[in-house]
């Protein structure tokens, strides 16, 4: 079942799929919101744009393309698809809808980020860039409007490889110099978002780069922030792509040392502060439990008439043992035995001989 989308007509039904409402254009399409039928989630319909589909068959070839290419992208940070038909001349993409905020406007009015925000969206688009290059699928378009936090303070990549047009103003501003779409302007519209999430402002690249320049101005920016990081992203943003990442594996490299860092810093300021780690805790716990005295064990009653019973028959089956198991003849060896000096004797540590029973 199709009904026109470009009536003013609700809802509009595309398939099996009732399209609630419409979001923005995206690429070379537009977005609808959605539900999933069977699965029962709220899915994101992309449906190619009528005018591009007139104008030329190409951009059918390349719609189809952007499908495939999502659905080989298998990555927690990158957007999901679920399906991919064709009704009456609608091509659409049925793809996973992001619960969350865009960047975009959590960084608005030159709102900054923190230093281990920063570190963890890094790495998060960095592993999921590394599996779109691992299937030779450019994203073409990182900037903070594509990049979404959930509500389980995650990152999500949206757009993944999408067919945009020449005039497309989305990322313009996170372009490097050349318009070349590979995995060296991938990395350093990466570079320019992080710039962007550290200061709250974007960079300019001038015509002439001095090259240290973004340094000095994420550190005037944020004195605060860790020189390695501002490194990396420097790195990043070097107009010359001689001098910048090559590869996802060497960026996250350097990240993940930055973070373990601070992860032993954290540790050792906690100890600082007098805090034990888990492991002293439990031994210093075990051997307190060791000096524990029977006055602060806390017993019931019965079990004190037990222990109090037991401390009196110790000193009463002694004074019995001594003056009725033993005569007045075998005492007195006994005592002799006891305080003999064992140094004159071998046979010291041997039982007394003689020592004489009583008869019954």
């Amino acid at each position: 079942m199709v009904t026109d989308l470009n009536t003013n007509s609700h809802p509009k039904v595309l398939g099996r799929y009732v399209l609630k409402g419409k979001l923005e254009r995206a690429g070379i399409g537009d977005t609808y919101e959605s539900t999933h039928p069977r699965l029962n989630l709220p899915v994101i319909v992309k449906v190619l744009s009528q005018e591009l589909l007139n104008q030329s068959k190409q951009n059918i070839e390349q719609f189809i393309k952007e499908g495939r290419n999502l659905a080989r992208l298998n990555h927690p940070a990158i957007q999901r698809i679920y399906d991919a038909n064709c009704e009456r001349d609608y091509h659409y993409i049925v793809m996973e809808a992001i619960s969350g905020q865009s960047l975009e406007s959590l960084c608005s009015n030159n709102k900054c980020l923190q230093a281990h925000e920063v570190l963890d969206i890094a790495i998060a688009l960095c592993e999921a860039l590394k599996e779109g290059n691992y299937h030779n699928v450019i994203h073409g378009a990182i900037c903070p409007a594509n990049i979404y936090k959930t509500h389980r303070d995650t990152y999500k990549l949206l757009h993944f490889g999408i067919t945009r047009l020449p005039d497309d103003p989305t990322g313009k501003a996170f372009r490097p110099p050349h318009k070349v779409h590979n995995i060296h302007s991938d990395i350093f519209a990466l570079g320019a978002s992080l710039f962007k999430f550290c200061c709250g402002d974007l960079y300019n690249v001038p015509q002439n780069n001095p090259g240290r320049e973004p340094y000095a101005i994420l550190k005037l920016k944020k004195p605060n922030l860790p020189s390695n990081l501002c490194d990396i992203i420097c790195k990043m943003m070097q107009t010359d792509e001689m001098n910048r990442y090559t590869n996802y594996d060497a960026i996250l490299n350097d990240l993940h040392v930055i973070k373990y860092r601070t992860e032993s810093t954290k540790k050792s300021n906690i100890s600082k502060q007098g805090k034990e780690p888990r492991s002293l805790k439990q031994k210093n716990h075990s051997t307190e439990n060791k000096r524990l005295s029977l006055k602060n064990v806390k017993l019931k009653p019965h079990q004190r008439l037990l222990v109090f019973s037991m401390w009196l028959a110790g000193p009463v089956l002694c004074y019995y043992g001594y003056h009725y198991l033993i005569d007045k003849k075998g005492r007195q060896q006994l005592i002799e035995w006891l305080q003999h000096d064992s140094s004159q004797s071998d046979d010291s540590h041997k039982e007394p001989k003689g020592i004489i029973l009583k008869e019954r």
